[in-house]
């Protein structure tokens, strides 16, 4: 009988002795592959940020060619004969004098006395930005699409990445980058630069300029209705936008005016914008 409980005994001691053997060799294999992972991750994480952001564009890039009175993009483009000295000809709408650059507020131009109208600044970020004044000038919202989801990753995507070809890497920098403009720049900065660069259409560039083209009147002078418009005119020339622009009027929807039906021929609200409207007759 002893011999049977001594076999017994040691058959459930061998057994306990397996599983703890078998317990220790998945706790250190667990331990070596979490480490090992971790050592990775510490290792390959900073060389993949370091990838994405070698070479990134210096956000000097943006004042250089906005600030007035010399940046780059407030000049007319010009065509030169081929000894490059003498001007053929200025490439610009043929209703602007000259292109103007106005401040957005006191807060960018403490000592200006012309400053865009809020109306315009209101249109622009109901319809493009809503959460403009509160994001961190970017968002991780289509970071697999081409699309600029914040006025800021449309100054980054313009102005300093506009050579680089499409891709993940490229969505990256461009939300690092807009992250740097807010930061180092500010939201009301960024919101100036975007107005007095953003394409409205007929060769015309910036919010004031536009406003001269299609209203005959500056920037500073807009209504509500008027910077609706614009706002419009702006994103119809970029298709890929044409839905954020459809979401974004919804918004103004309550604060803008339905006008009337125009008269049955041609409604001229401004130089270089018509409105046509046509009848069909009943056969």
């Amino acid at each position: 009988m002893s011999s049977v409980l001594h076999i017994l005994r040691s058959r459930k001691e061998y057994r306990t002795s397996a599983y703890n053997r078998l317990a220790r060799w998945l706790g250190l294999s667990f331990a070596v592959l979490f480490t090992l992972t971790l050592s990775l991750g510490l290792i390959g994480v900073p060389l993949i940020y370091s990838n994405i952001t070698r070479d990134l564009p210096s956000l000097e890039i943006v004042p250089l060619m906005l600030e007035p009175p010399n940046g780059l993009l407030l000049q007319p483009t010009q065509i030169l004969d081929r000894s490059g000295k003498h001007v053929l000809q200025d490439v610009q709408n043929p209703a602007l004098d000259e292109r103007r650059y106005l401040p957005l507020s006191t807060e960018t131009a403490p000592e200006a006395k012309e400053f865009i109208a809020p109306a315009m600044a209101d249109a622009t970020i109901a319809v493009l930005d809503p959460t403009f004044w509160h994001n961190p000038g970017f968002t991780l919202k289509g970071l697999l699409s081409d699309e600029a989801h914040t006025l800021a990753q449309g100054l980054a995507s313009d102005l300093l990445l506009a050579e680089e070809p499409p891709g993940l890497r490229r969505a990256i920098r461009e939300r690092i980058l807009a992250g740097q403009l807010v930061q180092q720049f500010g939201h009301a900065k960024v919101l100036e630069w975007y107005l007095n660069s953003v394409y409205y259409g007929n060769l015309t560039y910036g919010v004031d300029a536009a406003a001269q083209v299609y209203f005959g009147k500056p920037a500073s002078e807009l209504t509500l209705p008027e910077s609706a418009l614009l706002t419009a005119v702006g994103r119809l020339v970029d298709p890929e936008l044409q839905g954020q622009l459809e979401v974004g009027v919804g918004l103004l929807g309550h604060l803008v005016p339905r006008p009337p039906s125009p008269p049955p021929a041609v409604a001229r609200i401004a130089p270089f914008f018509d409105v046509h409207q046509r009848h069909v007759q009943p056969e």
